[in-house]
């Protein structure tokens, strides 16, 4: 199993990520195989030794401060050549057409998960961008109010001055 995330949100955009294998047993007991903790973005790869449930959890740790986080994510299961068939009934080149087969899925999954990566960031930058704008706006009027005002401040000095 391979996956990829990232995080994108205004602040504090740290997570936490684990990978557990659950227990057919017993539901609530699970083995944690992959853990990461405050990153905004990552990559984990998990060799499966058996067959069953796993899950992949996406901890907000600013919970509490009601921060909520968008986390894009790509998981791709798949299935090694020695579980299709036994090595005698699979010929060298079917072994590597097979490997080809499984490096182009991994490559179109990460390529869309790039994709999707790419276009958050250019609207974050929109975004960023507009906010700049708008903010040196604002600023350019207080600076020529407050240039007004000590114009006609410095005039009206002038103006009442008494002479001596």
């Amino acid at each position: 199993m391979r996956g990829a995330y990232f995080v994108t949100s205004d602040s504090g955009m740290d997570v936490n990520v684990y990978v557990s294998k659950v227990n057919n047993i017993d539901n609530h007991a699970e083995k944690t195989l992959f853990e990461e903790s405050g990153k905004t973005e990552g990559v984990f790869s998990i060799v499966a030794q058996n067959n069953g449930e796993y899950k992949v959890c996406f901890v907000n740790p600013s919970y509490r401060s009601s921060k909520t986080k968008r986390v894009t994510f790509a998981v791709h299961v798949g299935i090694r050549k020695k579980e299709h068939a036994k090595a005698e009934h699979i010929t060298p080149l079917e072994g590597y057409v097979q490997e080809a087969h499984h490096a182009l899925n991994d490559l179109v999954a990460e390529q869309a998960f790039i994709i999707k990566r790419t276009s958050r960031h250019m609207a974050t930058q929109d975004s960023t961008e507009w906010r700049v704008a708008w903010y040196t706006v604002f600023e350019s009027c207080i600076m020529l109010a407050v240039t007004l005002g000590q114009v006609f401040y410095v005039q009206r000095l002038i103006n009442n001055r008494q002479w001596v």
